[in-house]
């Protein structure tokens, strides 16, 4: 009997107990399958670099195995994927291009991204290549296309010249760029040393230039090399032959002269300038002060019949009428010159100019009193200080007019612009002087009327002959 009570009561025991095991399995695997088994992994930060280094040597190459860049870098992160590699402190780093273009540069900061080839600095760094070296704070480079862009200021060395821009780009194979807002000073040649105020290469401040390998062309620039000043539209410089042509809106400064017209070409290693359309040329005093910017006053060109037909009548005052016949004070006064052409050697001790296309100077003199010429040419002189207006065909082309009623032409006329030399000589001269009555030898004054002569003619007021003042052969 006990056998028979006792084996059910502990198996249904055991039932329940392996229930309860089973019942616990369960749930267990069940929180078990629920948990995160890398939750720890994933809570722990984790460094996107895979590569962390220092002081180094850092290479990269192309997918064909070329060296595209090295340097010297202290400190060194590379990304898990290798697409970026950061670096600091980089220094004697080379990008290369092909086997005849590199870029050098120097970096605080430097991220480089080899799918794409193209390297960012920024900080304090440096970039060079055959054509440049320059300071800045940030730069982009792409090795595919080799274009270098900055877009912020920069300054230091550019095409054998200092630069200061607002902005650069340049690429370096085809060796064309643009800058923005630039002033770049031409060295004087190596060894030299000039005084200030003496002749030196170009200064050239734009608000745009275009680089062409050695040519930059300058958009609203303005350019001098310490003695003549240069302000256009558009510069075109030739940075090794020094030599600028100037176009539209043109104006030009120098020691003796100031001229605005629409082309200019400057040679300024001859010291030699060729002024082209519309040239008008303000000649100035003796003793006038150094170039400077200052208003040009354009001569409206006429011609002599416009002025034979509108004749004021003659000056009845004789200090202004010998003031309008003194050669002495040709220097006293500006003279603007009006002409198709000029070309002038500024240089000191050749100074002389060579004046075409129909020039035609006039000079006033105060309120009422002036002076003008006409020729097909003049030659000026500055070393001897001599202006000659010349023919250059048959007859008398020379013409000469002035407030007081003179009317003269001549084949030439010479003029001495030098102080204390009044002198003056025409060949084959003809025309009308302004003659006052009481100037009339052996006449007396009838009350201070104003007559007049004719060279060459014959009746009525004595004529006047020959040449006027001392003749030059």
């Amino acid at each position: 009997m006990s056998r028979s009570t006792n084996g059910p009561k502990w198996g249904w025991l055991g039932a329940l107990a392996f229930l309860a095991v089973t019942i616990g399995i369960t749930y267990g695997v069940r929180d078990l399958l629920k948990a995160d088994p890398l939750r720890e992994y994933v809570d722990r930060p984790i460094s996107p670099n895979a590569l962390e280094m220092r002081d180094i040597e850092y290479t990269s190459y192309d997918d064909k195995g070329g060296l595209r860049t090295k340097a010297n870098v202290s400190e060194l992160n590379a990304t898990r994927d290798r697409i970026a590699v950061e670096m600091v402190d980089v220094r004697n780093g080379v990008f290369y291009v092909d086997p005849k273009t590199e870029l050098k540069y120097a970096m605080t900061r430097a991220t480089y991204n080899p799918p794409i080839q193209r390297l960012t600095g920024d900080g304090i760094l440096t970039v060079e290549g055959k054509d440049f070296r320059l300071a800045t704070m940030q730069a982009v480079f792409d090795g595919r296309s080799a274009q270098l862009t900055i877009n912020n200021p920069v300054r230091g060395l550019l095409g054998g010249g200092m630069v200061d821009a607002n902005a650069f780009t340049y690429n370096l194979k085809t060796r064309e760029g643009t800058a923005q807002g630039i002033t770049w000073r031409g060295q004087p040649p190596e060894g030299s040393n000039p005084a200030p105020g003496t002749a030196r290469d170009w200064t050239v401040s734009a608000e745009r230039t275009d680089l062409r390998g050695r040519i930059y062309i300058h958009t609203k620039a303005r350019a001098t090399d310490g003695e003549v000043i240069v302000l256009a539209d558009r510069i075109e410089q030739n940075t090794e032959t020094q030599v600028l042509v100037a176009t539209g809106n043109v104006r030009y400064y120098g020691k003796d002269a100031n001229i605005v017209c629409g082309r200019a070409t400057i040679f300024r290693r001859e010291r030699r300038a060729i002024f082209e359309t519309n040239v008008d040329m303000l000649i100035k005093p003796k003793d006038s002060p150094a170039p400077k910017e200052e208003p040009i006053p354009p001569l409206q060109p006429v011609v002599p019949e416009e002025i034979a037909r509108n004749r004021p009548a003659a000056t009845v005052d004789p200090a202004a009428r010998d003031s309008v016949r003194d050669g002495n004070n040709l220097r006293a006064y500006p003279i603007a010159v009006r002409a198709d052409k000029v070309e002038y050697w500024y240089a000191t001790g050749q100074r002389r100019a060579v004046v075409t296309g129909n020039p035609q100077a006039r000079q006033n003199m105060g309120a009422d009193g002036w002076r003008m010429m006409w020729a097909p040419q003049a030659d000026y002189d500055g070393e001897r200080e001599i202006m000659v207006m010349k023919s250059t065909g048959s007859g008398r082309q020379v013409r000469f007019i002035n407030s007081i009623g003179d009317d003269l032409t001549a084949v030439q006329v010479e003029v001495s612009t030098r102080e204390g030399d009044d002198a003056m000589s025409a060949k084959d001269v003809q025309g009308t002087v302004a003659i006052d009555e009481d100037e009339i030898p052996g006449r007396e004054s009838t009350g201070g009327g104003t007559g007049g002569g004719t060279t060459g003619g014959t009746g009525g007021p004595p004529s006047l002959r020959g040449p006027i003042g001392g003749r030059r052969d």
